[in-house]
């Protein structure tokens, strides 16, 4: 196995270039960054749906007959699962940063199967 990666390693890059060693250090780097930009989208839109919730809960305390507990669930279960998501790209993160090349080497075997 560790023969036919460095062979497809090497395939890649002679094909691009580059070294095998420049090949995996932008795949990393290219990893992590997108990793990054990732968590900071979801961070961002959690703390919009948070703000959309606490407003939709305070609206239902001030009016009891509006609707606005259906919409203060909704904006609550969107938090929820957002909140999974961020924890999911937060692990991602962590793996690339703790494992680099093992993630570049994923991720150059996920690309060539799909």
């Amino acid at each position: 196995m560790n023969e036919e990666i460095n062979k497809i390693l090497e395939t890649l890059a002679a094909k691009y270039g580059t070294t095998v060693m420049a090949l995996m250090q932008e795949i990393i780097r290219r990893g992590i960054v997108l990793s990054i930009v990732q968590l900071v989208f979801v961070s961002l839109v959690l703390g919009l749906a948070i703000v959309a919730t606490i407003y939709c809960i305070k609206k239902h305390i001030e009016d009891p007959l509006e609707d606005w507990d259906a919409l203060a669930t909704l904006m609550g279960v969107f938090a929820i699962i957002l909140g999974f998501i961020w924890f999911i790209i937060l692990t991602k993160l962590v793996c690339w940063i703790v494992s680099p090349n093992a993630q570049a080497i994923t991720t150059i075997l996920h690309i060539i199967n799909h």
